[in-house]
Parts: structure tokens; C-alpha cells; sequence
């Protein structure tokens, strides 16, 4: 589990998102940005859209860790102390601490740690999410899933499962059209369940899983499939290279190939630098990034798959060069599943400027959308 900061102020600060929209052709580039929650300076050349909507950042717990999943008429936003169902105008619809949220499930000292993460599911209208619980020596994650037609923001309308024996660390969800995938770090165990069978609650509260075990050293993540596609494709990141495997097969007997290693040059040198600004982040200085800090081997985020291609984001060292601080970029590779080649390979960086947290997704235009 992350170490608490400690210096947290009690003061709740919504955190600010950036995203970079770009469409990566051979001769030109195009950049948009969208802000939200306030105004930030773009280059002349990105379009610029601002909302109002003032519900990014619920209060977060013991991290400043968020995440959001949108569906058709409502977005969820979990964080370590809060799940929260907006309309997409802002209006708050509930708001319900995450202790209360989870308490019909038994928690070994009845703590939720973090790590939260949370995706809605837009091929069958379903919202999942994970969280770590428990205590040391009692560790679990619990995996939710909204019920068919039922309405999410009530407790009572999801299925609930408890998996045993997975040690608290950056929990990953991916989804398959046949499997359902959690990835937990530190134990090195990805647990998959039949997709149909956990969709109509048809698991026990504490399923009896034998976890796929490959790959400790690196952290990996469990592919969220936008497009319809049985396979579950798991990534990681180390120095120079991408590390990736393939389940397929029935979630009840599934078959690991892999790793299939992709090089990834290690230069330096931006493809199609995108120009992008960090605004002030003194009033951050409580939410210091650390874990993705790391420039070598850092976690990848949540990672999308569409059409036969990857596209994923991790933390890497940037020095430009130019005497200013070695600092960190965000990298954005996007590859094709079925041969591993590398169709993307850029970095979002500015000089003497730290770039973390990214995250990265492609939309059915092919178009690249880039947060961090």
C-alpha cells in the first residue's frame, strides 16, 4: 500500500485535469485541450473547451486519488473516501462515504485503503469498480458490478465479491467480451472471472478463484476492451521496452501466451511535441505524486483497447537537454495486438516541467486522447 503523506492538508482541493486530444498522421498533428474546472493557458494552436462542471475532485481520503467512469446519463466518480453519481450538467445525484457505501461487506478492520478504480462498461451498460480493503495480514480487494436496468447509485443494485488473499497494491480491471480481469501488484496474481456469470451474479460473495500467476517484477495491467474482443490483453512497462501477454480461452480454463516483448527506443526526442503547459501546482504540494515519479519500470494506468490496437501510457525520464532539471514525461505508445508493431510512439513533456499521472485512450476516429 502507498505511504500516507504527511503533510495532508484537511482543506479539499479539486484536482485539475488536462487532457490533450491529438490524432497522430504523418505530416500533421492536431491538438485540442479540455480543462475542467478552470482556465488554463493552451497554445494558440489547440482548441480550447472549458465546462462548469464543478463536480472533479469529490474530497478524497488518504490519497488524492480519483477516478471517473461515464455512462450514458451519469458519471461516477471514486475516490478513497467518496462514491459519487453526477448528472453530466454537475448536479450531484448522491454522494455517499465510501465506508457506508461498501458496509454490507465485511472488511477486516473495516477499512477501505484506496486505490480505487472504477470503469462503465458502454458495450453492456454496466459499472464496475474495485477497491483494497482490509488490514495488513487480511488483505482483500472488492470487485462490484452494477445490475442489469437497475440504478447504480443504490447500493443494493450491484453484485458484490470479495477476493481473498489479494494483496493491496494498484488494482487493475479489464474487461473482455467473455472475461472479467483483476490484476492486483504485490502478489503477482490476475484472477478472471466468466463475464456473463459475474454480470448476473451468478458467482458466490467470495468466489473460489486460482489467480493466473506470471510476471511479478513488473506492474501490469489488465486491458479494458472498447470493441468487441474475447481476448484480455495484460501490459506492462520496463526500461526500453513493452512487456505484453494475451489470456484467452474460458475464464474456467484460460491460457497465458506471453510475454511478447515490444522495444521501445529509449531516445530522448519528442515525436510531434505537443506544447503543452502545466499551470501552478504550489497549492498541490500535499498530493506529490510518488509513485509515478519513478522514471524507469513505473506503473502503466488503466489502459483501453480498440480495434486490435493498444494504447498505453507510463511515466519516463526527460531530460532535454537544454540545462534544464531531468524531469518526467508522460510516454504514449499505441501497437497492434496481432503482430505487436508499434503504430505511435510520442511523448508529452515540457522542459522543466513534471509530467505524471497519465492516461491515455482512442476513440472509434482513432483519435488519441491524452490526461495527465
Amino acid at each position: 500500500m502507498r505511504p500516507m503523506p504527511l503533510n495532508r492538508s484537511p482543506v479539499s482541493i479539486a484536482p485539475l485535469l488536462r487532457f490533450e486530444f491529438a490524432r497522430r498522421l504523418r505530416a500533421t498533428s492536431l491538438a485540442v485541450a479540455l480543462i475542467l474546472g478552470a482556465l488554463i493557458p493552451v497554445p494558440s494552436s489547440a482548441q480550447r473547451f472549458t465546462t462548469s462542471a464543478s463536480f472533479v475532485g469529490a474530497p478524497g481520503g488518504s490519497l488524492s486519488e480519483s477516478m471517473i467512469a461515464v455512462g450514458p446519463d451519469k458519471i461516477l466518480e471514486l475516490t478513497p473516501q467518496w462514491v459519487t453519481f453526477f448528472q453530466k450538467n454537475g448536479t450531484t445525484i448522491s454522494r455517499t462515504h465510501i465506508n457506508t457505501w461498501f458496509a454490507d461487506q465485511p472488511i477486516p478492520g473495516g477499512v477501505i485503503s484506496g486505490d480505487p478504480v472504477c470503469y462503465y462498461d458502454a458495450l453492456r451498460g454496466r459499472y464496475l469498480m474495485a477497491v483494497m480493503a482490509g488490514t495488513a495480514g487480511s488483505d482483500l480487494t472488492l470487485l462490484w458490478i452494477s445490475k442489469e436496468n437497475a440504478d447504480p447509485t443504490n447500493p443494493a443494485n450491484w453484485w458484490k465479491y470479495r477476493l481473498h488473499d489479494a494483496q493491496k497494491d494498484y488494482p487493475g480491471i479489464g474487461v473482455t467480451d467473455d472475461k472479467v480481469a483483476l490484476r492486483v501488484r504485490n502478489d503477482n496474481r490476475t484472477y478472471v472471472l466468466d463475464r456473463a456469470q459475474a454480470y448476473a451474479g451468478q458467482y458466490p460473495a467470495e468466489p473460489n478463484l486460482t489467480p493466473l500467476e506470471f510476471e511479478a517484477t513488473t506492474w501490469l495491467k489488465p486491458c479494458r476492451n472498447t470493441t468487441s474482443d474475447a481476448t484480455l490483453h495484460i501490459i506492462g512497462a520496463t526500461a526500453g521496452a513493452v512487456r505484453y501477454w494475451t489470456v484467452t480461452g474460458p475464464a474456467t480454463n484460460p491460457v497465458v501466451t506471453g510475454p511478447m516483448v515490444i522495444t521501445i527506443p529509449t531516445v530522448n526526442g519528442l515525436f510531434g511535441d505537443i506544447g503543452t503547459e502545466q499551470p501552478d501546482t504550489s497549492a498541490f504540494n500535499s498530493c506529490e505524486p510518488r509513485l509515478l515519479r519513478g522514471h524507469v519500470a513505473a506503473p502503466v494506468p488503466e489502459t483501453y483497447v480498440r480495434n486490435g490496437k493498444v494504447t498505453m501510457t507510463w511515466t519516463v525520464e526527460r531530460n532535454y537537454g537544454d540545462g534544464s532539471p531531468t524531469t518526467s514525461s508522460i510516454r504514449v505508445v499505441r501497437f497492434r495486438t496481432s503482430d505487436q508493431v508499434v503504430l505511435d510512439d510520442f511523448q508529452v513533456g515540457k522542459p522543466g516541467m513534471t509530467y505524471v499521472f497519465g492516461s491515455a485512450v482512442e476513440d472509434n476516429n482513432g483519435t488519441i486522447f491524452v490526461g495527465y
